[in-house]
């Protein structure tokens, strides 16, 4: 089917803060087992990652972390953003560090963080085992953790979002961008469309956790949560990370308005309702 002609998806962004809570658990509680059995299969989908052979690709797996970080600055410049001006960065979802140790040379500060412990725990050793010592590991388990005050001039997130389900991810997003600095840059993969994807929320907390889930966050609700947090879409392109037919993926390119502007032009602080308040009602009308 032509996606061009494709409906419009049926999807649960607005949830209780207890189905969300339950949602971040379950994230969690897979990435931890993933951790402890495939933790680089799980990330790559290639055997040659699987524990019976890894020893054999290990420096493989290390290598194809470069090309996400290597395409980060081409797509800075060709938007007028200078690269180097932009010395610290936050990475979400590091896993094992195969990303981290790549992003590490080019920022003073990297700040990587992951649901899972026993993940952080691997992001550790490899970071060591490559003499890097300008990364600090952070642990995020539940959407408390979220509103640790962490402040970064780039949030970068490749293969991780996708992870979680959609209301999770809406919530990580608003999230990451609150995090940015004024002229701050994010640079974040997700799925935006898939042919056949529904979510109900009630019915995912309730069924059995699966290894590995993919969801899809609407491109339209991506654009209402940085517009809500003041950021404007600098660029946007399909990376055929979706890993599934009739699935869209994309790169976005978002930047934090300079400090004292919101997005209606005025100077001066917009009010906001608080977080606990804000949820994802709003994007609702935009996905069903």
């Amino acid at each position: 089917m032509d996606l061009d002609l494709a409906p419009a998806l049926r999807l649960d962004l607005d949830v209780p803060p207890r189905l969300l809570e339950r949602m971040f658990q379950r994230v969690e509680e897979t990435r931890r087992r993933l951790a402890a059995t495939e933790p680089y299969y799980s990330v790559l989908g290639s055997v040659d990652f699987k524990p019976a052979w890894f020893s054999e690709h290990a420096a493989a797996c290390h290598k194809s972390g470069r090309g996400d970080v290597e395409r980060l600055p081409a797509w800075l410049r060709r938007n007028r953003i200078e690269p180097g001006k932009l010395w610290s960065c936050c990475e979400y979802g590091c896993g094992a560090g195969r990303i981290t140790a790549w992003l590490a040379p080019h920022f003073q500060r990297v700040i990587a963080c992951d649901i899972s412990a026993p993940y952080l725990d691997l992001a550790e050793r490899h970071l060591a085992s490559h003499g890097i010592a300008t990364v600090t590991l952070l642990r995020i388990p539940d959407p408390g953790s979220l509103r640790k005050r962490v402040s970064a001039e780039l949030v970068f997130s490749v293969l991780v979002l996708q992870h979680n389900p959609p209301p999770v991810m809406a919530y990580l997003l608003r999230s990451l961008l609150c995090w940015l600095n004024p002229k701050g840059v994010a640079y974040l993969q997700l799925p935006t469309y898939g042919l056949g994807y529904r979510f109900d929320a009630a019915k995912h907390v309730s069924s059995a956790v699966r290894e590995m889930e993919t969801h899809i966050l609407p491109q339209s609700a991506v654009f209402a949560i940085a517009a809500e947090e003041d950021c404007t879409v600098r660029e946007v392109a399909p990376d055929y990370k979706g890993g599934q037919s009739h699935w869209i993926s994309s790169t976005f390119l978002l930047r934090k308005l300079s400090a004292g502007l919101n997005l209606s032009g005025r100077s001066g602080e917009k009010r906001r309702m608080p977080r606990e308040a804000q949820g994802t009602a709003a994007l609702l009308s935009l996905v069903r």
